[in-house]
């Protein structure tokens, strides 16, 4: 009996260790995300305002120095793995309040819940249906990570309203 007691003892003893085990790997994963995620939230933050969108849209005829001159919406995350179906094969992405059809335009009516749109991004008192990517005053964005973890697809993504209030 005391052998039948023992032997159920160490096999819930060892499950609890492989799940202890799984955790901590997507754990590390999500602190991978985080990272990622917080050090292109800094480098858009101290970029020079008036060329965030432009640089890091979807769009590479509007980059400031040329077409193909910015880092665009992509983002490579050290220590993860795209998902399989990804178009660019990155892990992260930027997100601004812009149409799928057209990435180079800012649209204040968009309506995107994670952005917090629709928005009056220029101060004007007006949210209209315009392209403000010369003109805006608040930048909505979203810095979103989709990787193929341990357990399957997983995500994390900052949120935030970047601003040039002068």
């Amino acid at each position: 009996m005391a052998i039948v007691v023992l032997v159920v003892v160490l096999v819930l003893f060892a499950r609890t260790i492989a799940a202890s085990s799984q955790a901590s790997g997507t754990h590390h994963e999500i602190a991978l995300a985080q990272a990622g995620a917080r050090s292109i939230l800094e480098t858009l933050q101290a970029s020079d305002f008036e060329d965030i969108f432009a640089n890091y849209n979807g769009l590479e005829a509007d980059d400031p120095g040329g077409p193909g001159s910015s880092p665009g919406n992509g983002f490579q995350v050290l220590g993860l793995s795209p998902l399989p179906a990804d178009a660019d094969g990155m892990v992260g992405e930027i997100v601004f309040p812009s149409p799928a059809a057209s990435p180079g335009q800012l649209i204040e009516s968009l309506s995107d819940s994670a952005l917090g749109t629709p928005r009056d991004l220029t101060g004007d008192g007006v949210v209209d249906d315009l392209d403000h990517s010369s003109d805006y005053r608040m930048l909505p964005v979203v810095v979103r990570c989709r990787w193929n973890g341990r357990n399957g697809p997983a995500r994390y993504e900052l949120r935030t309203i970047l601003g040039d209030f002068q």
